[in-house]
């Protein structure tokens, strides 16, 4: 039996990675134009928890190109998928892959330094998820009525697959049996966001009046999500054991600085990773479990993730004196 000393025993529990079969579904999107500012933003509705976020951006500019900063209000930086060059005008495609959720609007915005563009533009939309990146996207540049991306890998069946094209002419359509998303009115547009679903390669494709295009396009893969941990209880003088099962690619980031993040297979992005069976309270070979130490007064983070899974929301504990501190987890797959 353990000593008595000031501590209380705090389980954080992962009952199960759900395992889901999303559907493509398309929420809602909004767009925007600039002229010579260095920044240029468009809103959302509220989003739900692991949503799929992207955005096409255009800034013209005839005489360089920019270094773009792109993020929102809610979830912070996205990832640029692709930048592109040509006709004295860039195109680029961001993403966020696992967005938290917001009952409010979300405010996304895309800055830049150094340059003071002729034209701007962005459109975004987002998709329930969760979804993951599929292989690498393509783009292509060209001129005339027909845009096409060149050929967009899709590694699965049923990939989302998103595009995004500046059309020089104006008035884009979509074609080749995707969905135009954004803008709502096409007519008079010079940009276009769309989709599909799709099981094999596929290329994006639009068309337009006439004039120079750039068309690009990326495929998403249906994702698990993880099951949120909890956290019992979550604040005082406690001690924490984590226990994962061997799962495979199961992993756990943790760290107390907020905002950990698995890499999606068995690593993290941020924090600190438990893959192992490491700790001295860790029996059974059948087991990944670590302990860590906490100090007061100090707030743990903890998330759930792994190969093919979106991560889970973010768990956390308070504490108010130094204790070690366990974390007890077990994964199990439905």
């Amino acid at each position: 039996m353990r000593s008595r000393k000031r501590a209380f025993w705090i389980v954080v529990s992962l009952f199960a990675l759900v395992v889901v079969a999303w559907a493509t579904t398309w929420v809602a999107g909004n767009s925007n134009t600039g002229t010579t500012a260095k920044t240029l933003a468009t809103t959302l509705p509220s989003v739900s928890a692991h949503d799929l976020i992207v955005c096409g951006l255009e800034v013209q500019n005839y005489s360089s190109n920019p270094s773009v900063a792109f993020s929102d209000s809610l979830n912070g930086a996205y990832t640029m998928e692709r930048t592109v060059s040509a006709s004295s005008q860039t195109a680029q495609m961001w993403y966020f892959l696992n967005s938290a959720a917001s009952g409010s609007t979300v405010t996304i915005t895309a800055s830049w330094t150094g340059l003071t563009p002729n034209y701007s533009q962005i459109a975004c939309g987002h998709w329930t998820g969760p979804w993951l990146l599929d292989g690498s996207g393509n783009y292509q540049t060209g001129s005339g009525t027909a845009m096409d991306s060149n050929s967009i890998a899709v590694n699965n069946s049923n990939d989302l697959v998103v595009a995004y094209g500046l059309a020089g002419g104006g008035s884009p359509s979509a074609a080749n049996g995707f969905t135009a998303r954004e803008p709502s009115t096409l007519a008079g547009a010079y940009q276009i966001l769309e989709d599909i679903t799709a099981s094999s390669a596929i290329h994006a494709q639009a068309t337009q009046t006439s004039g120079a295009y750039i068309m690009m396009g990326q495929a998403f893969k249906s994702a698990n999500a993880a099951a949120n941990p909890t956290v019992s209880p979550s604040s005082g003088n406690v001690s924490l054991t984590v226990t994962l099962s061997t799962t495979s690619g199961a992993v756990i980031c943790w760290n107390t600085a907020g905002s950990p993040a698995t890499n999606h297979t068995t690593g993290c992005t941020t924090g600190t990773a438990i893959t192992t069976n490491s700790g001295t309270s860790c029996v059974g070979s059948s087991t990944v479990c670590g302990d860590i130490t906490v100090s007061s007064p100090e707030t743990v983070y903890a998330i759930a993730g792994g190969t093919g899974y979106a991560d889970s929301a973010i768990v956390t504990g308070t504490y108010t004196s130094a204790s070690t501190l366990r974390v007890r987890r077990r994964l199990v797959v439905e």
